[in-house]
């Protein structure tokens, strides 16, 4: 698809969910409003479902992009976090998925934003959202961030997916030790 002469048209228009979203970030950062918004508002007026959540991977493995929401570190996680790196009375480890597709906001989205983890055994464990809401700066990326609940512990590979509003994400990898 390409723009009509003196056009500042960026994006398109699509009736097919996004599959594979490869963002590439300069510094400064280039106009991610103009590509994911248009992703987003793109998929919702092709048909009248919500948009599809795009929970980020590294690369071509299928990874989760996540971080622990205190310590920022990548996977494995642990169930318990030490209390040197807690800032919860629970002691629980709390996740941040990196999220694109759709903006979220914390203050009308929260009772809509669910998430779930499997594992291999095929057991399905809920995983309590404690926040979503935009990136700071990066408006087209959004977060979630979940608890890990302590039945998860040892479970090792989980598949983990994301529901808004009854749209459900793709399945990313994450490791909990």
């Amino acid at each position: 698809m390409t723009a009509g002469v003196g056009s500042d048209f960026v994006g398109f228009v699509s009736d097919q969910p996004i599959q594979i979203l490869t963002v590439t970030l300069d510094f400064p950062e280039p106009t991610p409003d103009a590509v994911i918004d248009n992703l987003t508002f793109g998929q919702k007026r092709a048909g009248n479902e919500p948009p599809k959540p795009l929970l980020l991977t590294f690369d071509g493995t299928g990874r989760a992009a996540a971080f622990d929401s205190v310590a920022l570190t990548a996977e494995p996680f642990e169930v318990s976090t030490p209390p040197t790196r807690n800032l919860a009375a629970d002691g629980r480890t709390r996740v941040t998925l990196l999220v694109a597709g759709l903006k979220l906001d914390p203050a009308s989205d929260t009772p809509f934003v669910t998430a779930r983890a499997v594992d291999a055994q095929q057991r399905t464990y809920d995983l309590p959202v404690e926040s979503n809401g935009g990136a700071k700066n990066l408006t087209w990326l959004a977060q979630v961030t979940v608890r890990l609940p302590a039945e998860l512990s040892g479970a090792g590979e989980v598949a983990v997916s994301v529901t808004v509003r009854g749209a459900e994400s793709n399945k990313v990898t994450l490791r909990v030790n």
